[in-house]
């Protein structure tokens, strides 16, 4: 019989690609289009003498807070678990179907589908908690440099030139942000140690095979992460890939950018797929002395309309065709905004030890600079910083970024809701947690 102290981990993988056409969260109509471009999900559960952990990573766009605590009530009642141990996590592909409302002219979530996925999910946590076994974990970092860019490049006038074509990044204007090229990551192996799942986390926009016009459901890079990584450790059941805080972070390389499809997302996941083994093999296995998992709900008020531009100030280009869609986006969020009373949104913090390592996440679109942060002032030596979990508030800029404005900045019911400060709350609570945890 396996003694309570020592670690527990199952994992498990299913496909939640949808059999019909269904829109994404900008309206554009996607299609399956056959194997190598499914949608999945993984699911992680870890016990160590206490009620059982569950992390669930599924790619999709967004999902939103009450989708969350649909997917955990469904747990509790048909599998016995306690909802507030349960983290449900989006990859932030764009080619994936609406599963909750974003901006108000985009494509609305199909209710036949959010029900077949959230029956789907319950299957998988359930496999995943009957596969668990004696388990040791290989934490580490790697560098994939060359690849993720600060995508807002301030102008001569000291706006925001929000970079979506490959053409901008040759324009030498300077980033106004840091970027963060490093990937952390977590092995779980068998106690023999063979590897079976892992953890990592990836500073950037999962979007290069977006596309405005429609397209075919994808994983995009992350994706691609996944598979080649299993594809080059046999052993590997399960890999779960999540962005570490990115809001203003986008791929690049040389003259590619995102939106340049599916050759140019195997060639970034790849790199980080090749980087992540590389490293691994040198790595050291660790026993997990602790697993200990904290939560805290904030209560942030959404800033009022007056407070933000709307997108007028030319941030994606000045033609015709750029100021048509902005006024046909923004103008319904305007209105929307007018009718509205003071209104507030429920973010909620994660913290989680694993042996010497932590995981933090929050449901914003973080700026990488607050992600930066609370790696720094982690007391852990590696700290896991992950974004749109349990939920989803919207872009979360930092104090410069409102002043300079752009397309993160423009103020909208969902998208970019939370007041000025709300960066500064999200670390600060993040940061208190992880405290507590050490």
């Amino acid at each position: 019989m396996t003694e309570k102290k020592t670690l527990m981990a199952g994992c498990f993988e299913l496909d939640i690609t949808p059999s019909e056409e269904l829109s994404n969260y900008n309206g554009a109509v996607l299609e399956p289009a056959g194997k190598g471009n499914s949608l999945n999900c993984q699911v992680l559960c870890l016990h160590k003498g206490d009620e059982p952990l569950v992390i669930i990573a599924c790619d999709l766009t967004f999902i939103d807070r009450s989708l969350v605590l649909k997917i955990r009530d469904e747990c509790r009642w048909r599998l016995g678990l306690n909802p507030d141990r349960i983290m449900v996590a989006a990859t932030h592909t764009h080619n994936a179907p609406a599963v909750c409302t974003t901006f108000l002219t985009g494509g609305k979530p199909d209710p036949i589908y959010r029900d077949h996925l959230v029956n789907t999910l319950v299957m998988g946590v359930d496999k995943a908690c009957k596969s668990m076994r004696p388990a040791r974990i290989r934490p580490g970092v790697v560098k994939v440099p060359d690849y993720f860019g600060n995508r807002r490049l301030v102008r001569s006038d000291g706006g925001i030139t929000f970079v979506d074509s490959p053409e901008q990044w040759g324009l030498g204007l300077p980033p106004e942000g840091p970027t963060d090229s490093q990937i952390s990551y977590l092995a779980f192996e068998e106690t023999a140690g063979r590897p079976f799942a892992f953890l990592l986390t990836i500073p950037c926009h999962n979007n290069c095979c977006d596309s405005f016009g429609g397209g075919v459901y994808h994983s995009d890079f992350f994706g691609y992460t996944r598979s080649l990584l299993r594809e080059n450790k046999s052993t590997v059941e399960t890999v779960i890939a999540l962005p570490a805080p990115s809001g203003n972070l986008l791929c690049k390389s040389g003259e590619e950018v995102n939106g340049g499809g599916e050759a140019f997302a195997w060639k970034i996941g790849r790199a980080c797929s090749e980087a992540v083994l590389d490293d691994y093999s040198g790595g050291n296995s660790e026993e997990v002395a602790a697993l200990k998992y904290l939560q805290e709900v904030l209560v942030i008020p959404d800033r009022g309309g007056e407070e933000s531009t709307v997108c007028d100030d030319g941030c994606r280009g000045t033609t015709e065709w750029e100021l048509e869609f902005a006024r046909l986006r923004y103008e319904p969020e305007t209105a929307a905004l007018k009718r509205r009373d003071n209104t507030s949104c429920l973010v909620e913090i994660n913290a989680l030890r694993i042996g010497n390592t932590a995981i933090v996440s929050s449901p914003a679109e973080l700026f990488v600079e607050y992600g930066l942060e609370i790696q720094s002032k982690s007391p852990f030596p590696l700290t896991l910083v992950l974004e749109l979990v349990n939920g989803y508030c919207g872009y979360v800029p930092t104090q410069e970024a409102f002043q300079r404005g752009g397309y993160e900045t423009h103020r909208t019911v969902y998208t970019s809701r939370l007041a000025v400060d709300a960066g500064e709350r999200i670390v600060k609570c993040s940061l208190q947690l992880l405290d507590r945890l050490w």
